[in-house]
């Protein structure tokens, strides 16, 4: 072989040679660049569903705080109605024909409150409250009938799975109402008619007796 022959033969090779080591490197270069965007599209998801599920979250958050300022203003208005519910079972805040008031009703499938298109269930149970000696609450001891361990519980739907989210709070009866009467001189009502308001009355009773001057009452022993 000439020596012209050998050069053009070197020069193939080499030109063959490069385009094997090209194709490679193109072929990697593109599984790096398809791995690196699979990873972008992952994380990008990934942020996606945990910024729509924060959303959620912050109005469950919502809906459970407007429930406690509701329920307190139930408590103050009238605590018996709290403390006649029974422990392990579930009750929803009902509107009522009086701006700002609330009924306290039984439900235990909970309540549906739709918010920004999206559904989401409630339910309060309320349980009794222990104290100990030294007053402090505690698993054992002696019932406290003014004060009650509320639990709100919401719970929804995000892409097929069940979320829940759950606050607890403590609420005290602040206030009682007070019968005060002062003015007996109607005497005894009978046994057919209940005293509910401030009158000038009082249920009959053995060993009582009243004079007619407002503000006395004198009670006589039995022999």
């Amino acid at each position: 072989m000439s020596r012209k022959s050998k050069f053009f033969a070197m020069v193939e090779w080499n030109f063959k040679n490069k385009s094997g080591q090209s194709l490679i490197e193109v072929l990697i270069a593109m599984a790096i660049g398809t791995i690196t965007i699979l990873a972008a599209v992952t994380v990008l998801t990934l942020m996606l569903r945990v910024g729509e599920q924060d959303a959620f979250f912050q109005t469950a958050t919502f809906l459970e705080q407007e429930l406690v300022d509701n329920l307190l203003v139930t408590v103050e208005r009238d605590w018996q109605e709290v403390a006649g519910t029974v422990s392990d079972k579930k009750y929803y805040l009902a509107t009522t024909t009086d701006e700002g008031v609330f009924e306290i009703k039984e439900e235990e499938d909970g309540k549906i409150v739709n918010i920004d298109n999206k559904d989401y269930i409630y339910y309060i149970e309320l349980d009794p409250v222990k104290r100990d000696s030294n007053g402090a609450i505690s698993d054992s001891g002696s019932n406290d009938p003014s004060t009650k361990k509320v639990k709100v519980t919401v719970t929804w739907k995000f892409q097929g799975d069940d979320e829940i989210s759950v606050i607890n709070k403590y609420v005290t009866r602040s206030k009682n109402r007070v019968f005060r009467q002062t003015n007996w001189s109607g005497g005894p009502t009978g046994t057919d008619e209940v005293v509910s308001d401030v009158t000038n009355k009082f249920f009959e009773s053995s060993g009582l007796d009243f004079v007619f001057q407002p503000g006395l009452l004198k009670v006589e022993g039995i022999e």
